[in-house]
């Protein structure tokens, strides 16, 4: 699945679901993992506000 299908996935998720997805996505392959993180922080500043990126740095933290 392409970066891009994963955070389409994430943003259709609910935060526990998305949550899931991201943990289980940083054990398999960090690198999108952190591409992901990346382009929901950028969607929640497009956005103005901290909804995925607060979901996101949780589990980046």
């Amino acid at each position: 699945m392409s970066t891009e299908a994963l955070f389409q996935l994430a943003l259709d998720l609910d935060g526990a679901e998305r949550r899931a997805l991201l943990d289980r996505l940083e054990v398999e392959d960090a690198a999108r993992h952190a591409e992901i993180v990346a382009l929901m922080r950028h969607y929640d500043e497009a956005a103005g506000d901290g909804f995925l990126s607060g979901a996101a740095v949780d589990v980046a933290a």
